[in-house]
């Protein structure tokens, strides 16, 4: 239960820090502590104390059965001593000395049985011995404070395997992103045969078939023109694999949801927000028709990391998604440093960039205007120096 990470440890212990000060006032006492079971050790490890400054709580740590709140945890017992001295056995396992008055509370914390912690209450500001209402009141606490600490824990850790699994599914995007990258060079040469070769290949087809509804059935002409289609038949499907496995096109039958495309991209690129002060403006329809996915999501991953880029000194990064001639219109606008006239037509080009050495291939625009173009649709920038650019992209709603 105890395996956390400081961020957890920091939030629990500043939680079981003001839930020991006000037992502490509720009973009038000044000292006090509390420690907490580690499953997978079987140890009770403190967490937090008051009034016990000669202790380093890292160091302190009690077996099942070892010294009061070991023996408090293993027996799953409240104990009040009234005067530790007249507690022979007792007063021989309290040897550490933490307690420097000769009555003290300790009482187990448990949710449903389970075993959470120990608290331990001692040092009353007058003097006086701890007494059964005092005990009752710390019981009470105690049993709030370990549905509490149960269910914080349980939270933060559900908060923690989120966390865990969203940062794996955006690794898994970026590889993802990181691949298309890399077969984006190929995949224009692939296009660009692909091109050089279809025409032709159509063109034999057809001759082919004009031949083959000339000859009679039993023509051996005829027998072997329909083996010569049945290769080209097999070229046109392997030329068609090929591009598919470079560009994705069988992606065609699954449909996506722009919306909740725009947002798993904003997922990806959270942490670059809050690094360079980044705001986001959103201003979305209620809803909208769902389209073909050939890699959308793509787009708007290369264009907000290129805000992001724009705008390392803050700023603002406007969404703007509606309904518009037959088709849906989404524009990103920032106000970073904006892109030069000269360039702005270039910055879609294959490998052109205008980072340093290393820091980009210049295909991440290169690679969303081919998607855009699955789509017929269009992509383009509007900028100006120092104001700002607003990438607009446009898809029509009409099948492919």
């Amino acid at each position: 239960m105890h395996a956390m990470n400081s961020e957890r440890d920091n939030r629990i212990k500043e939680f079981l820090s003001l839930s020991l000060e006000r037992c502490l006032k509720e009973v009038g006492a000044q000292t006090g502590s509390i420690f907490l079971l580690e499953n997978s050790k079987k140890e009770l490890i403190l967490e937090v104390a008051h009034h016990i400054s000669d202790i380093p709580l890292e160091s302190v740590r009690k077996r099942m059965g070892e010294d009061i709140v070991g023996l408090v945890a293993l027996q799953r017992k409240p104990l009040l001593v009234r005067d530790i001295g007249k507690e022979g056995n007792l007063k021989r396992m309290n040897s550490n000395r933490r307690y420097c008055s000769s009555s003290f509370i300790s009482v187990p914390m448990q949710v449903r049985g389970e075993l959470v912690g120990v608290i331990n209450i001692t040092d009353k500001f007058d003097g006086a011995p701890f007494d059964n209402n005092d005990l009752n009141t710390v019981e009470k606490i105690a049993n709030y404070l370990g549905i509490a600490i149960h269910s914080l824990n349980n939270y933060l850790k559900e908060q923690h395997r989120i966390n865990e699994q969203f940062k794996k599914e955006i690794e898994e995007l970026r590889a993802s992103l990181t691949q298309l990258e890399k077969f984006a060079s190929i995949g224009k040469m692939i296009g660009g045969f692909v091109h050089e070769v279809n025409n032709p290949l159509d063109g034999i087809i057809r001759y082919v078939n004009l031949a083959l509804d000339c000859l009679d059935e039993d023509s051996l002409v005829k027998s072997y023109l329909t083996e010569a289609k049945k290769g080209l038949n097999r070229l046109v499907r392997f030329v068609k694999a090929l591009l598919d496995f470079f560009w994705g096109l069988s992606l065609k039958d699954k449909e996506i949801n722009i919306l909740e495309a725009i947002e798993e991209a904003f997922l990806m690129r959270c942490n670059c927000f809050s690094l360079h002060n980044i705001k986001v403006e959103k201003f979305f329809p209620s809803s909208l028709p769902h389209i073909s996915d050939f890699g959308i999501k793509v787009v708007f991953d290369n264009i907000i990391k290129n805000a992001c880029e724009a705008m390392k000194e803050g700023g603002v990064l406007k969404v703007t998604v509606l309904l518009e001639n037959g088709g849906i219109k989404i524009s990103f606008k920032d106000n970073g440093v904006g892109i030069p006239k000269d360039i702005q037509e270039k910055i879609f080009e294959p490998f052109f960039t205008t980072k340093s050495m290393g820091e980009g291939a210049g295909l991440g625009l290169a690679i969303s205007r081919e998607i855009i173009n699955r789509y017929r649709g269009k992509i383009y920038v509007e900028s100006e120096v120092g104001k700002g650019s607003e990438f607009t992209v446009y898809i029509p709603l009409i099948k492919n």
